[in-house]
């Protein structure tokens, strides 16, 4: 089995949808839908577990971090310490995953919140995602 069947199958494979609902869908020239896998397909799948707010999948209500539910809020050292301890959960609710560590940094006065998520996959290989909020 190559490297990248191996991928697939350790880390999953799913459709190419944007994050941004605006976004436009791509089609391949085939007509068909463009796919991820492998590592690419986990950090998307991270990615989106991180905006999604609870509760809007009906068929998985507790799937999301809601990270996108704390825009315009007060960037407050609560507010924050909430939105690592959201994150780390449901992260780990992913079982590709074997552990998450949350780091959340903002620049004093500033709207703009970095999460900086650093994920220990069931192989035992790190990646770090950061995601700006």
């Amino acid at each position: 089995m190559s490297a990248s069947a191996l991928d697939a199958a350790r880390f999953g494979v799913d459709l190419d949808i944007p994050i941004d609902p605006l976004g436009a869908i791509a089609v391949t020239p085939t007509g068909d839908l463009p796919m991820l896998s492998g590592r690419d397909c986990l950090v998307r799948d991270i990615q989106r577990r991180l905006v999604t707010q609870p509760g809007a999948l009906i068929h998985r209500p507790a799937f999301g971090a809601g990270a996108i539910g704390y825009l315009g809020i007060n960037n407050s050292a609560a507010a924050r310490s909430r939105l690592g301890t959201d994150a780390r959960a449901n992260l780990l609710a992913d079982g590709r995953l074997k552990d998450a560590a949350i780091a959340l940094t903002s620049d004093d006065g500033s709207s703009t919140l970095t999460l900086t998520a650093t994920l220990t996959l069931r192989d035992d290989s790190k990646n770090v995602l950061a995601v700006t909020l």
